[in-house]
């Protein structure tokens, strides 16, 4: 396929350094953001029906009834971020959740998380996913991301 051309071949698609855990950043963003001892629930994705965001609003609503000290962490912007904020608003969980928009410090916001949760509907091979685990975070993904993202424990 390079026949003739430079190439380089990538081991690994993002820089493993960076994902390690570390309680000074997690202190630091978690800072940043107020929380405190709360539970936080974490997906990193573009604003699209393919992400699925509307029925990870339905399980962090649920999840709410069992531990009231969650916040849902949502990275990322696009097309349906309005929708999304209508569904907030009427499931009354405003204070709840925390919407970044698109930020550059996945790393550093990943430490932030207790867990990384992705109900797509469909996908290739989310980087996300990648950096999540590559975090140490508990993943729960859905059955139509890869088995390749299936992290076996």
């Amino acid at each position: 396929m390079f026949k003739g051309k430079q190439y380089q071949i990538l081991a690994n698609a993002i820089p493993a350094k960076d994902y390690i855990y570390s309680s000074y950043k997690r202190n630091k963003v978690r800072e940043e953001l107020y929380l405190q001892d709360e539970f936080v629930v974490g997906l990193v994705a573009r604003f699209s029906v393919q992400k699925n965001h509307k029925f990870l609003l339905d399980i962090f609503y649920e999840l709410l009834k069992i531990n009231l000290n969650s916040k849902l962490l949502l990275v990322g912007d696009g097309d349906l971020r309005p929708k999304i904020e209508e569904q907030i608003d009427y499931l009354n969980i405003k204070d709840k959740v925390i919407l970044t928009g698109v930020r550059t410090d996945i790393s550093d916001l990943l430490q932030a998380m207790d867990v990384f949760v992705m109900p797509s509907l469909y996908e290739g091979l989310p980087l996300s996913i990648v950096e999540a685990q590559a975090s140490g975070l508990p993943c729960y993904i859905s059955d139509k991301v890869p088995i390749e993202c299936k992290k076996l424990i």
